[in-house]
């Protein structure tokens, strides 16, 4: 075909119909092709994007539980005190969880028993029963089940309160850590992100109270007497003080005793170092089932005991004294052969703020030296300084 043949059938006005109807349709299919896949592209842009949005939230959700969680155990792990702690976990479960009836409880599976519980709204009778029932079936509770919070229902036999209580044990490699028992109603209320809660708060209340006792251990052997378990002489020292303030701050009495076990490296030498200390592990006994709550008895050291008397004047320490010697007259201690047939007395010296000493130093010294002068007049008496 030669070019004037061609340009004759492109000139020809139905050749050019069919040509621009071909023409039109193919852009057509392309533009419709080309919408369709930006129709398809929209529809997946926005699929991803919802699935993007979703994901957020559930991280968003995910990350207001662990902001949670970590104020929950900052808040139970800012105290060593066990009633600070039970305040701190009512206002979890009562804040966080909406619950206003309820026992709450922690059980050690060394010592094999409850070592936490709090609770409100319900009858000691009522929270003994239920603490008693768990103690006695969890390990067949726990036993049937494979989950990490097990329910079960307890009768409480409560006639002024609910009839039976739905508990949730929390376990870890079938071992109970802890309980909440709650009305069925407050249980529907309570989410699996709640169950979570509570085995955290379990959890964590667990290391709490074992921090919390060994801190109590060491704030106690650091002013307590091993042997007798009276306050040691370090905090004797230091309460003296204290007690001579506050007595000349309100313009009260306080008088000082200090005694010593007569004869005692003679018993030692006869009896045996193992007698020599039950002898003072007794008459420490003896001085404080005699005294009051508010009086303070220590250790001064060796066979000495030290004691305050807040609020008491000269005459009513005489009188404490002298209670003190007969009942350690009265008392028999062990001798040969086991048997408790011996004799020991104390040497008393008695001194009193503010007719004998104004300062915590003149007081010991001042009864000190009573007590020496008891000894020297032939020991076995009180001696009180005038």
């Amino acid at each position: 075909m030669n070019n004037e043949s061609f340009f004759y059938y492109l000139s020809n006005p139905y050749i050019k119909m069919f040509l621009g109807i071909t023409f039109v349709s193919v852009i057509a299919f392309f533009i419709g092709y080309i919408l369709k896949i930006h129709e398809k592209d929209k529809k997946e842009i926005k699929i991803l994007r919802n699935a993007l949005e979703d994901s957020k939230r559930e991280l968003s959700k995910r990350y207001a539980d662990l902001e949670k969680i970590h104020e929950i155990v900052k808040a139970i792990h800012s105290t060593l005190s066990v009633k600070e702690l039970s305040n701190v976990v009512r206002d979890i479960l009562e804040k966080v969880l909406n619950l206003d009836l309820y026992s709450f409880m922690v059980f050690d599976n060394i010592r094999k028993e409850f070592v936490f519980q709090t609770g409100r709204n319900l009858s000691t009778g009522t929270t003994n029963k239920i603490l008693l029932e768990i103690k006695e079936q969890h390990p067949f509770w726990l036993k049937e089940s494979k989950d990490f919070v097990v329910t079960k229902e307890i009768k409480t036999e409560d006639t002024g309160g609910p009839s039976y209580l739905t508990c949730l044990l929390f376990q870890t490699h079938k071992k109970m850590i802890g309980a909440l028992c709650v009305t069925p109603e407050s249980l529907k209320k309570i989410t699996r992100e709640d169950e979570e809660i509570l085995i955290v708060v379990a959890a964590q209340v667990a290391i709490a109270i074992e921090n919390a006792m060994l801190f109590e251990l060491t704030k106690k052997l650091s002013i307590i007497d091993e042997q007798t378990n009276l306050f040691n002489h370090r905090y004797f020292q230091k309460r003296l003080v204290q007690e001579l303030e506050r007595t000349k701050r309100y313009n009260r009495p306080l008088s000082f005793i200090m005694a010593d076990i007569d004869g005692f490296k003679s018993y030692n030498d006869k009896f045996g170092h193992t007698h020599g200390d039950i002898v003072i592990s007794e008459v420490a006994n003896i001085i404080v089932s005699n005294c009051r709550e508010i009086d303070i008895v220590a250790r001064y050291g060796g066979e000495e005991f030290a004691i305050i008397l807040p609020e008491t004047d000269i005459d009513g320490a005489r009188i404490v004294a002298e209670k003190l010697h007969k009942a350690v007259l009265n008392h028999k201690f062990l001798g040969e052969r086991e048997r408790r047939d011996q004799k020991v007395s104390l040497s008393f010296g008695v001194a009193s703020y503010p007719k004998q000493a104004l300062s915590a130093s003149k007081l010991i010294k001042t009864a000190d030296e009573a007590l020496g002068q008891a000894k020297k007049e032939g020991r076995n008496k009180v001696f009180v300084v005038n």
